[in-house]
């Protein structure tokens, strides 16, 4: 349980500090980088309760709930577990990165990141 609640406490400081650094950039980069780094927490999750890699079928749930676009699902079943939440997070600090460079946020706000 405690993993899991620092788990979500992290993501909401991901958050809060893409909203108030890369927001200000008009594009939407805060959203894509934030939906990656709540999949990447989701299907670590379901394979750590499972004990197996998650299937096409919970990424079509994902896909109906709005979580992950059907282009991604591809993906997402091909690359599993450690080297999927580094590729999705690395991605994602990319995209809130960029979004931080167009919202001239300060120099030291990326390293929130």
């Amino acid at each position: 349980w405690s993993l899991t609640n620092i788990s979500f406490t992290y993501a909401y400081d991901i958050a809060f500090a893409m909203r108030l650094f890369v927001q200000k950039s008009g594009r939407p980069y805060d959203r894509v980088a934030f939906r990656w780094v709540i999949i990447t927490l989701l299907l670590s999750l379901m394979e750590a309760r499972r004990k197996h890699a998650v299937t096409r079928k919970d990424l079509e749930l994902m896909v109906k709930l709005g979580l992950v676009k059907p282009g991604e699902v591809s993906f997402l079943q091909d690359v599993t577990g450690h080297k999927r939440m580094l590729i999705l997070l690395h991605a994602a600090a990319s995209v809130a990165r960029i979004g931080g460079d167009k919202a001239d946020a300060p120099p030291d706000a990326p390293k929130n990141f």
